[in-house]
């Protein structure tokens, strides 16, 4: 009896679980199915202290829960198959990976061996505990313990210093966000050996970070003349150049990293959001359409695609693209917002608005689909809900939104201007009526297929633009 107890109990968590998880996938359809699963615990529960079980019920019980079961396995590979499980725990982390130059790492012992072995000046004891500290500082990194990794390398030059050391110290001081630290760990590095190669690329990854990317390209020219063929090295050199506004010469490191690997993601991705940026939005729809064809399960790349195609009116690809892109990622909410703007384009406002629906469900204070919800809703004369609408954008939407913020006024005044007006048309129509059966007035309300709160329809509402990624 206590084992059966405390099986069911399980199993209920288990559903209950399961139930809220894909409530927050949206996932219906698996919500319900886990609901009968949940229910069907519960009833054998009731049944066995009623003392109403029977073997046929728990046989029929038992045969539903592992239905039940076996469904969620389902879904569960079809989630991770699809991509949509790994975006829900970690979402868009590969946005910044790609936007974000990586610094970098020495793991190899060779490198340390023949820095240590050519210094002489020290004993032996020395080189082989700056080693050992070394290799205990890689192990502790590669753990995720960055403050026993930092101790270690410390430890490493200490005994003994090297650029090896160094670049690994800085490499922990930048996942800590020591920026300054990391600076200064990468010149002692390159004073011990000028052509490391990886303390220049990460003192251009530290000022990078620190937004100075004049001095973050100077670093980068300094990697790429140790190595001029890392095809990382162009990639960032690239978007340090884009951030400082030199979109053209952006494109020319892009160009030369895909030049030494074709299957560079982050300089095709990159690629395409400098071309976004220039206004070459044909040649930017070919760079994400790369994107997503070197790793189909990249929600940010056909979200891209898809803000490529809503500018050229290709509004059906469009569509497409963010289906993809919110299969993968289905709490992608500014590709819900991008959806609705696609959708209302072609005329679609019901779609519309449960996409920027879905959008603020994931981010309530989401102003950009308050307002595109608002404009969907006044063309569909829904003039109530509009107001609301526009009154949430003017309450969630920063001072900065000026012309944005501007026109939701506008249109509040003249939607409860047009509502007041409407109403007192309304009034002005009602008239007292003599019932003979009755013998008694009755108040009657004229109608009029005029009147109401219908507003005048347009084919493409007025809408905030997609991002440029």
């Amino acid at each position: 009896m206590i084992i059966f107890l405390f099986t069911n109990l399980l199993l209920i968590v288990f559903f209950a679980l399961v139930i809220v998880f894909c409530v927050k996938l949206r996932n219906w359809g698996a919500v319900l199915i886990n609901i009968l699963g949940f229910l069907t615990v519960a009833s054998s529960l009731y049944l066995e202290f009623s003392h109403l079980q029977t073997r046929y019920t728990l046989v029929v019980i038992m045969s539903i829960v592992v239905l039940v079961m076996i469904f969620d396995i389902l879904i569960a590979i079809f989630q991770l198959r699809a991509g949509g499980l790994y975006a829900y725990l970690k979402p868009m982390a590969q946005k910044d990976v790609l936007e974000n130059p990586e610094y970098k790492m020495i793991f190899d012992d060779a490198a340390i061996r023949r820095e240590i072995n050519l210094n002489q000046k020290e004993e032996m004891i020395e080189g082989l505990q700056a080693y050992e500290m070394w290799k205990m500082g890689n192990k502790a990194y590669l753990a995720g313990d960055y403050d026993n990794a930092m101790e270690k390398y410390e430890l490493s030059l200490h005994w003994e210093a090297s650029s090896v050391a160094w670049v690994n110290k800085s490499g922990v001081c930048i996942e800590r966000g020591n920026f300054d630290q990391a600076i200064h760990c990468c010149d002692e590095a390159i004073k011990l050996n000028d052509e490391c190669e990886e303390a220049w690329i990460n003192r251009g990854v530290s000022f990078d970070r620190k937004r100075e990317y004049d001095k973050a390209i100077k670093s980068f020219d300094k990697a790429l003349i140790v190595n001029e063929s890392n095809p990382d090295t162009w990639t960032y050199h690239g978007n340090a150049l884009r951030r400082l506004g030199k979109l053209e010469e952006s494109l020319q490191s892009y160009d030369k990293a895909i030049e030494l690997k074709n299957d560079q993601l982050a300089a095709w991705y990159n690629k395409g959001v400098a071309f976004s940026k220039l206004g070459r939005i044909e040649e930017a729809v070919e760079c994400f359409s790369q994107v997503v064809k070197i790793q189909p399960d990249f929600a940010f790349g056909y979200y891209n695609l898809g803000n490529s195609y809503n500018k050229l009116d290709r509004n059906k690809e469009a569509l497409d693209a963010y289906a993809h892109a919110l299969r993968l990622q289905p709490r992608f909410n500014e590709a819900w917002n991008n959806q609705g703007i696609a959708l209302s384009k072609i005329g679609q406002l019901r779609d519309a608005i449960k996409s920027y629906n879905r959008a603020i469900g994931i981010k309530p204070d989401y102003y950009e689909a308050w307002i595109n919800r608002a404009l969907a809703l006044e063309s569909l004369g829904e003039i109530r809900e509009a107001i609301k609408s526009y009154e949430k954008f003017l309450e969630l939407a920063p001072v900065e939104l000026k012309k944005h913020i501007a026109i939701a006024q506008r249109h509040v005044e003249e939607l409860k201007s047009r509502l007041a007006k409407e109403e007192k048309e309304q009034q002005k129509r009602k008239r007292w009526l003599w019932n003979p059966f009755k013998k008694e007035k009755t108040l009657e309300t004229a109608t009029d297929p005029e009147l109401g709160e219908q507003t005048e329809q347009v084919d493409s509402p007025e809408t905030v633009s997609p991002d440029d990624g």
